[in-house]
């Protein structure tokens, strides 16, 4: 087995696809000697820019024939199991029997298993997309669709998981969405699937321990104008937290942040000084201040992963995680973080008060955090649990012939 393509239905750009997710995976497996190709839309007469990337239309990507054409071991699919992406699954399965699909999720995608968690997160999606002065609708069309899908379940549950039995093997990030999409399985049919716990890569040459020295700071990563960021909620939780430990400092990365809140770094309150914005910061200077930092706060309504929190954990940080978000349990299980009781500002704050009250008294060790987390979820790593599970599912495994 060697020749593996991983293919995702969004065009295809140079900025961001080699850093994180497939294509991260896709040089990993280069390194190790495989044949492996991202997939992606584009035009396939666009100049190479030396990438192992296949430019496509959907078309192509609908075509038995062309995938025929690429002579595959195995092929992954980022469709998230969308129906809607059936068309794609049927024609890859006519060039070989190993497809398997990355969920990219935290499990929530039925109405009727997760009737709060769903409506929450139609109303993050609706809320993001809606201009605003149309925004108050995000939550009766959230409430629609939920009603919808808890009704019919035939227009969606059904038809995902029909799309999920297709596919040889199922790859989830986090035991806890593993176990929902089996639920859901299980709910409409009469088994579970092959399915793998499989982290999102790190790049583990950009991410990694540097031993440089810790300091009393917390770190936070977002895209801070969406819903599914809670930017709100997260200054709460540092303006109650900061204001309680004056010898501790917050550093918040990512765009979206008022700038009213941002000019306040110079003339706000004493807690407010010890707060500081970065709009972008590269992998660079991103690694440097995980490295710095102790903490990850991680107050998201929802997550299907949260690759900055994993590269926070690679850097030895440890993580105070929202219980709603589906990687804090994993993300915390080897002394490496703390799980807040309930997503309030004040339980948030309190679990970064213990957090910080672990680090004070040596409880928490960057070393052995950035160890277990690089040997859980660097790119190298997960490469070869993902390859070691495809041969998991070949067929020559059940005939005896390995």
């Amino acid at each position: 087995m060697n020749r593996i393509y991983f293919a995702i239905p969004i065009p295809y750009s140079t900025a961001g696809f080699w850093t994180r997710d497939s294509g991260l995976i896709v040089l990993a497996l280069r390194q190790r000697g495989y044949d492996a190709w991202l997939v992606a839309l584009g035009e396939s007469s666009a100049s190479p820019d030396g990438f192992p990337v296949l430019r496509v239309t959907l078309g192509e990507l609908h075509d038995a024939a062309w995938w025929k054409s690429l002579k595959p071991d195995a092929i992954f699919l980022n469709t998230w199991s969308a129906p809607r992406y059936d068309g794609i699954r049927r024609a890859a399965l006519e060039a070989t029997p190993l497809v398997v699909e990355r969920l990219d999720t935290d499990g929530i995608r039925s109405a009727r298993l997760f009737p709060r968690q769903f409506i929450i997160r139609a109303w993050g999606s609706y809320r993001d997309k809606l201009p605003n002065l149309m925004r108050w609708t995000a939550l009766p069309l959230a409430l629609a669709r939920f009603g919808i899908f808890y009704l019919f379940p035939e227009l969606m549950d059904v038809r995902m998981v029909k799309t999920m039995e297709r596919v040889a093997g199922l790859i989830a990030e986090s035991p806890v969405a593993a176990e929902r999409m089996q639920r859901m399985i299980e709910a409409y049919s009469s088994s579970r699937r092959p399915m793998k716990v499989i982290p999102h890569p790190v790049n583990e040459h950009l991410i990694h321990y540097r031993q440089i020295p810790k300091q009393n700071r917390i770190i936070t990563v977002g895209r801070w104008a969406s819903a599914q960021k809670d930017f709100p909620l997260v200054r709460k939780v540092l303006q109650a937290f900061l204001q309680s430990h004056p010898d501790w400092t917050a550093t918040v990365v990512g765009n979206g942040v008022p700038e009213s809140y941002v000019s306040r770094g110079t003339n706000g309150k004493e807690w407010e000084k010890r707060l500081i914005y970065h709009s972008f910061l590269d992998h660079e200077k991103l690694s440097f201040e995980y490295n710095r930092s102790k903490i990850y706060l991680l107050a998201s309504r929802y997550e299907s992963f949260c690759i900055a929190a994993a590269e926070a954990l690679c850097c030895g940080c440890s993580v105070v995680g929202s219980p709603e978000v589906a990687t804090s349990s994993y993300f915390a299980e080897m002394d490496s973080g703390t799980v807040s009781k309930v997503r309030t500002p004040a339980s948030l704050a309190t679990a970064l008060a213990v957090e910080a009250t672990y680090w004070n008294e040596g409880c928490r060790d960057p070393v052995a955090i950035s160890s277990f987390w690089m040997e859980r979820t660097g790119a190298s790593q997960v490469s070869m649990a993902t390859t070691d599970f495809l041969e998991s599912l070949s067929p020559s495994r059940s005939d005896g012939s390995r």
